[in-house]
């Protein structure tokens, strides 16, 4: 049984021969032995990518100190100055929910079921000179969007060694789309004073999600959000279910100088969701 309950740097696995983690980057790498993942704790990937967040945008020295960008030593204009337009941030889990491997001769074969999710959010730098204020007034954020798609993946592979020298690695996904939101604001504006902090906002946004109630609501009032979700109603999620796709990921490691030199190689996520239009 391979456990690991957390893995913030998933990249570092690639590299590590006992991983099972790095057959999901390029199916050829494969793990010394078999494994039964247990669900819940044995795989909780996180990637967090961001093009502002960095040692030298928020930490100043101040005298024979070091103070964060908060401190009250640190002009709002040289925080801003250091920060790009947009401030991009992009998030991506992958949580193990089942999966085995086992070896049968030489050949290495893997199947499972994942939960994924890619999300990536960009806002005006603006929202960090309201944080830095905190003062009161108008900040304009500008264009604003936010993406994110949540699906589950079942998969199956394969790697097989062709030579002494040479893996060839192949798993093929189907894919279940659970959530798909977009939402882009052409406008937005935060106020703040002492009673209340209020948005307004101009834009557009779709969501396509198998936990939304799309049936014709039969109340004439107002309906909560609650109201719009179905999840105590299994047998229509199941119904709701209808985004599909599919992927696949082909990897190969050569390796020369009796082991001494390996070169690998892989695409992954080679593929497509498609999202129905309600």
């Amino acid at each position: 049984l391979g456990v690991n309950t957390a893995n913030a740097q998933s990249r570092t696995s690639y590299f590590m021969e006992g991983s099972y983690f790095r057959s999901e980057f390029n199916p050829a790498l494969v793990p010394t032995r078999g494994y039964v993942m247990i669900p819940g704790l044995s795989g909780v990937n996180l990637d967090l990518g961001t093009n502002f967040l960095s040692f030298d945008n928020f930490i100043y020295k101040n005298g024979d100190q070091y103070v964060t960008a908060l401190h009250k030593s640190v002009a709002a204009d040289d925080l801003m100055a250091k920060l790009p337009s947009n401030l991009t941030t992009n998030v991506r889990a992958n949580v193990n929910l089942l999966g085995v491997g086992f070896y049968t001769k030489k050949i290495f074969w893997s199947a499972g079921l994942n939960l994924r999710s890619d999300s990536s959010i960009s806002i005006s730098p603006e929202i960090v000179r309201a944080i830095k204020t905190l003062g009161t007034g108008r900040f304009d954020l500008g264009t604003t969007s936010l993406n994110s798609n949540e699906y589950l993946e079942a998969y199956a592979g394969t790697a097989l060694p062709i030579f002494d020298w040479l893996t060839v690695g192949v798993r093929g996904k189907i894919l279940f789309g659970l959530a798909n939101v977009n939402a882009q604001f052409d406008e937005l504006y935060l106020d703040i004073n002492e009673s209340a902090v209020t948005a307004q906002l101009q834009g557009s946004w779709k969501a396509n999600s198998v936990v939304f109630d799309n049936r014709p609501l039969t109340k004439s009032s107002d309906v909560a959000f609650n109201d719009l979700l179905c999840v105590n109603d299994m047998e229509y999620m199941k119904q709701n279910l209808k985004n599909f796709g599919a992927a696949i990921d082909f990897g190969v490691e050569m390796r020369f100088l009796n082991n001494h030199l390996k070169v690998s190689a892989a695409v992954a996520d080679l593929g497509i969701i498609k999202w129905a239009s309600t």
